[in-house]
């Protein structure tokens, strides 16, 4: 395929395209490389997959940049307040603050899920000009967690601009992330 234009910031930006979805090419192939073990041949088996929102760690370039060093979406849960009578909040994970990123962290989610009738995950995937957003959970806990062929691995191409909703107050302007 070959590609004239005379601008310099079109080709640029079409050479970023390019490359985003040949990243997302190599990933899915990648991806399908590691089926998860099946133990029934049943082909009429229903794939049960969770969907995954990959915010749980800490020291994303992006979130560093618009939260500050050592924010998750954990500073979220932590910072609930109750909003009606009996509403109890902010509620304590059973496992605690962890960070996703670690490899045995996601071991430990891995099990539960296969444990518990799910094969797939299905993580969120953004990727914007400067590189990739929330990915170091798929990237450094997802893929090196020893148990990661337990499950199938999804993405989910979030191609969309990331407004930053939280923590919201009434009234407040939305502020798009970049």
């Amino acid at each position: 395929m070959t590609i004239r234009h005379n601008n310099p910031k079109i080709l640029l930006r079409l050479t970023i395209k390019l490359l985003q979805m040949l990243a997302v090419a190599v990933i899915t192939f990648f991806a399908a490389c590691f089926p998860a073990k099946k133990d029934n041949t049943d082909k009429d088996k229903i794939t049960v997959a969770s969907y995954y929102f990959a915010n749980y760690h800490t020291d994303d370039p992006r979130n560093i940049i618009n939260k500050g060093p050592g924010w998750s979406e954990w500073e979220l849960v932590k910072a609930a307040r109750p909003r009606f009578p009996r509403h109890h909040q902010p509620n304590v994970p059973a496992w605690g603050y962890l960070d996703e990123k670690k490899p045995e962290v996601m071991a430990k989610k891995i099990s539960a899920a296969a444990d518990n009738g799910i094969d797939c995950f299905i993580f969120d995937w953004y990727i914007y000009e400067d590189g990739p957003f929330l990915n170091q959970c798929i990237d450094d806990g997802f893929l090196k967690a020893k148990n990661c062929n337990r499950t199938k691995l999804g993405l989910m191409w979030a191609k969309h601009d990331w407004v930053d909703l939280q923590p919201y107050t009434r009234g407040t302007k939305q502020k798009w992330v970049t």
